[in-house]
């Protein structure tokens, strides 16, 4: 399946986040087990030792949350980061502020299959 311009950008967005300076230091605080929260690219994204996923999208601040389980390893980590950022970059409930359960749910598979299907570009990262 070819990837869209909006989805090249995410992956475009990881890979810069991957890089950055203040994205590594959501990696130690991983290791020390303490929430910190930064903004790059004017996403606001933090890391929070208790929450019980690998991520967690909020809409209403462009932003989201990373927990334990997505640095179990570099693949869960990347896929955390490409399933968040397209939730951001293409969910209907951003902009209506509201969804049935079915249109979560439907939103929530894209992004878990957009990761799946792109996590192959992130071979130097792996």
């Amino acid at each position: 399946m070819p990837i869209s311009e909006t989805e090249h950008r995410i992956i475009q967005e990881v890979t810069l986040l991957l890089k950055s300076k203040k994205f590594r230091s959501l990696r130690t605080a991983y290791k020390k087990g303490k929430q910190k929260t930064v903004i790059i690219f004017g996403r606001t994204i933090s890391f929070d030792p208790e929450i019980p996923y690998s991520g967690m999208t909020y809409f209403e601040k462009n932003s989201f949350a990373v927990g334990a389980k997505a640095f179990k390893n570099r693949e869960e980590l990347i896929k955390t980061l490409l399933h968040e950022i397209y939730r951001l970059e293409k969910s209907v409930i951003r902009n209506t502020r509201q969804a049935s359960q079915q249109e979560v749910t439907e939103e929530t598979n894209a992004a878990h299959a957009f990761a799946e299907r792109t996590i192959s570009y992130f071979g130097n990262f792996l």
